[in-house]
């Protein structure tokens, strides 16, 4: 079983089969492959608490340089790392802004910078690494696509964050659930990412065949005559602009108006309903919580048509690999030569600057307390440990004096940067040591 910590919750159990229960000498025979260290989905397996399996320790770090792993070891030193031979020395730096003097947000984002300034910090602290730590003498480090290159990954906690960061803030504040949008789980979401904008830009490249079958896989449309070719000229020129200039419910009512190509029973379904609740869901009528689900679809719906379609363009970008932006989540089993981890606040499952203030007393924590702790430092130890040769970690929340001295413990103050900040502009930063 790979990955067994990230399994559901009882099932490696089931194949050990009853507590004290002793294997026969023709097996079966399991072996669980995995680090529980590295769980940070809910419901999981974790820790495999049971004394039958024997233990086998990978020790040797095949990814990161000497910097990572003794950081990696230093988080965790009942589990020594040892680097492969010839490997290099690399760098870990941290920031933080605890010297920020503006108002800081509040409720489930306690403690954080607010937008402009965590965004000026992070583009100052990519700077700073790429200028003082990352530079290769391969290529410029001046160069503005350096850090952007797929060796370099942004590590952020949550979707928001990157909304903030990338522009499409009013698309993430349109849905209830804030990763339903990335899922596609909306209909007309789906249509937008998997059929529209393929299909266009099959129509930028002139290939004409994969965009027909892109808009309808069940057949393409025919063009019988000119004024066929001519009608589908100035739907193509229109959706261009609108695109550009228009919302999300412009494009959608364009492309449902068309009559060019079909494929959008599900969209059509969608606003159907939407529009008229009611008729769409007999229930409703009578069903205060089917009403009530009906109204919070339509008021859905109708926030996402008030998005500049220019913030959907953002999005698609970005789930196409076209930034170097991730959620710490996504990232799982993956490795980059460069990272930048972003600790913020907005998830309230995983406080990262509270287990890094509760490290030193870790050993008395119990119930609650100690399941968050596991929780933080688990997601926290995936995020670090992603680099190959160089990695930064920048705190856009407040630490608290023990989260600090976590941090010097584990890295030293020579590698701790304080940002200096003139109201949400970074001015400079001041090294401890």
């Amino acid at each position: 079983m790979d990955e067994y910590q990230d399994t559901p919750a009882g099932l490696a159990e089931a194949m050990l089969g009853a507590p004290g229960e002793k294997t026969t000498e023709r097996g079966p025979l399991c072996g669980f492959f995995g680090d529980h260290w590295q769980q940070i989905y809910e419901n999981a397996c974790g820790a495999l608490e049971d004394a039958r399996p024997t233990p086998i320790f990978r020790r040797r770090n095949r990814r990161s340089q000497r910097a990572v792993v003794n950081l990696l070891n230093r988080m965790r030193p009942e589990l020594t790392q040892t680097t492969v031979p010839g490997a290099g020395e690399g760098t870990v730096a941290v920031y933080h802004t605890n010297e920020w003097a503006g108002t800081r947000l509040t409720h489930h984002r306690k403690g954080q910078l607010d937008w402009g300034a965590a965004h000026a910090a992070r583009s100052w602290v990519l700077n700073d690494a790429r200028e003082r730590l990352w530079s290769t003498g391969t290529s410029g480090h001046d160069d503005p696509a350096w850090a952007e290159e797929p060796s370099t990954k942004i590590l952020m906690l949550t979707h928001e964050t990157i909304a903030g960061e990338l522009g499409y803030q009013k698309l993430h504040g349109a849905f209830r659930r804030n990763d339903s949008y990335v899922k596609k789980e909306d209909h007309a979401m789906a249509f937008f990412m998997d059929t529209l904008e393929p299909a266009l830009l099959h129509h930028r490249h002139k290939r004409y065949g994969a965009m027909f079958d892109a808009l309808d896989p069940r057949g393409r449309p025919p063009i019988n005559s000119p004024a066929d070719k001519q009608e589908w000229v100035a739907f193509l020129e229109k959706l261009g602009e609108t695109r550009e200039t228009g919302t999300v419910g412009d494009v959608l009512d364009l492309c449902l108006e068309q009559q060019l190509f079909d494929g959008l029973e599900k969209v059509r379904e969608r606003h159907r309903k939407t529009v008229s609740p009611n008729a769409a869901d007999p229930q409703a009528v009578s069903d205060d919580k089917a009403k009530a689900r009906a109204a919070a679809r339509s008021r859905e719906y109708q926030q996402l048509r008030d998005v500049p379609y220019a913030q959907l363009l953002a999005l698609n970008e970005h789930l196409g690999g076209g930034t170097p932006f991730a959620t710490q989540h996504g990232v799982k089993g993956l490795e980059f030569t460069r990272v930048l981890t972003v600790v913020s606040k907005g998830h309230t499952r995983f406080q990262i600057p509270e287990m890094l203030a509760n490290f030193s007393r870790r050993d008395e924590l119990v119930d609650k307390d100690l399941e968050a702790f596991i929780r933080a430092r688990n997601l926290f130890y995936v995020a670090c440990s992603r680099a190959r040769e160089h990695l930064a970690i920048l705190f856009t929340t407040k630490l608290e004096p023990a989260a600090l001295d976590t941090i010097r413990e584990w890295v030293g103050e020579s590698r701790i940067t304080s940002l200096r900040f003139d109201g949400d502009r970074v001015v400079g930063g001041e090294r401890e040591g």
